[in-house]
């Protein structure tokens, strides 16, 4: 992971405790870097428009309106609007941006913070990283259709059109798998995605990205995405937080 260039964040919050309680944790993740916090509407929507997070943690409930509100104003006034990490004690807000703004939205932590917040925090990074747009990697995805990747002393030439999907194993890193072949590289999944150039690979869970290209079949229903691989219709799964990105990147 390349910590110089973390995931800049804006915390709005109106509950200082929960505010507070968020922050730390957040600190914790090397992932993220804590560009200011608030609990009202108006000072929310100059502070994203000063300091321009990738990322905001997002209540519903803030002193001068609710967290729609913000998203609202930004696309009214056509501004950017950073990728949302809902936090909400109530499940009908959770489903009401998540349905609404499946764009930005990507994931909702319910509160109180359960135990788990440690894993739900690590699936935030993983989704914020997948959806980071290539620029911030400083490559034109357009220039190039395949890369080298060192293994066992060799560079091997990755075409991303061969790719079907890519896999993490423990101790190995990733692998690719082609139609004829696997390329193995010491990587993590997130990592790997998020620096390829390309837009084509699309992270579908902490395990697995596919080639969008590859996809015949995406059953929502069941979070299950099918592609053609040696002769057969196969299944990959798709994790929750990871299927609204999916639904967005295929071709309409």
């Amino acid at each position: 992971m390349n910590y110089n260039n973390p995931i800049k964040t804006l915390v709005i919050e109106d509950e200082l405790d929960a505010q507070n309680w968020l922050i730390e944790r957040l600190n914790e993740f090397k992932e993220f870097e804590i560009l200011g916090a608030t609990g009202h509407v108006d000072e929310a929507y100059q502070m994203i428009l000063e300091l321009q997070p990738e990322a905001i943690f997002l209540d519903n409930k803030l002193q001068g309106g609710n967290g729609i509100n913000i998203l609202e104003r930004l696309k009214k006034n056509n501004q950017k609007i950073p990728q949302v990490i809902v936090t909400t004690a109530v499940d009908e807000y959770a489903v009401e941006f998540i349905n609404n703004w499946s764009s930005v939205c990507k994931k909702y932590l319910m509160k109180p913070y359960a135990s788990g917040w440690q894993k739900e925090i690590r699936d935030c990074v993983d989704v914020l990283l997948t959806n980071r747009p290539a620029k911030q990697n400083n490559i034109n995805s357009e220039d190039k259709k395949g890369i080298f990747l060192k293994q066992k002393g060799k560079w091997m030439r990755l075409n991303f059109e061969e790719v079907n999907w890519i896999e993490t194993y423990p101790g190995v890193g990733v692998k690719f798998i082609l139609n004829e072949k696997e390329i193995t590289h010491f990587s993590s999944l997130t990592q790997i995605v998020n620096e390829l150039p390309t837009k084509k690979i699309l992270q579908i869970s902490r395990f697995q990205a596919v080639n969008v290209d590859k996809i015949i079949e995406l059953d929502q229903t069941n979070n299950l995405v099918y592609i053609h691989f040696e002769g057969k219709k196969k299944a990959l799964n798709v994790g929750d937080t990871f299927l609204g990105s999916l639904v967005g990147a295929l071709p309409k």
